[in-house]
């Protein structure tokens, strides 16, 4: 029985020589190494300044729809003030089937429910005003 062990082990550190062996041999390319221009640099700006999370949820127990947003601004003193939509697909088209109001002041967190028709497709949307920012997110979709 030893020995067999011994066999399995000695395979075993065969094929990883073999294999770290074969990885060394591999050629390496350089990349162009052209400079760039100072003209052809770009800056990426975060795209909203007072929001650091906004997001749009939905999720369906039979018929019943939960929409939820989350929204955190980066002072706890920023005003937030917007709506929360819940959207239905109509031809490929979203068409808002309710809404309600969300305001708070640093974050605003909220669910709210409402009953679907089934063999419908839904998300939420949230749009608002965190400070200075416009926000404006969706949720996945769901059918009921």
């Amino acid at each position: 029985m030893s020995n067999k062990k011994s066999a399995t082990k000695t395979a075993a550190i065969f094929v990883l020589v073999a294999l770290v062996a074969s990885m060394m041999g591999l050629p390496v390319h350089a990349v162009d190494s052209q400079p760039i221009s100072p003209a052809s640099y770009q800056t990426i700006a975060p795209a909203w300044a007072d929001t650091t999370l906004a997001t749009a949820g939905i999720s369906a127990s039979n018929r019943v729809l939960t929409c939820s947003a989350v929204i955190r601004a980066r002072l706890t003193t920023t005003r937030i003030s917007g709506t929360m939509h819940l959207e239905q697909n109509v031809n490929g088209s979203w068409r808002s089937v309710t809404s309600w109001a969300i305001s708070g002041t640093g974050s605003v967190s909220t669910s709210k429910t409402h009953t679907g028709t089934s063999g419908v497709t839904y998300r939420t949307r949230v749009v608002a005003t965190v400070g200075s920012d416009r926000i404006d997110v969706v949720s996945s979709t769901v059918r009921v």
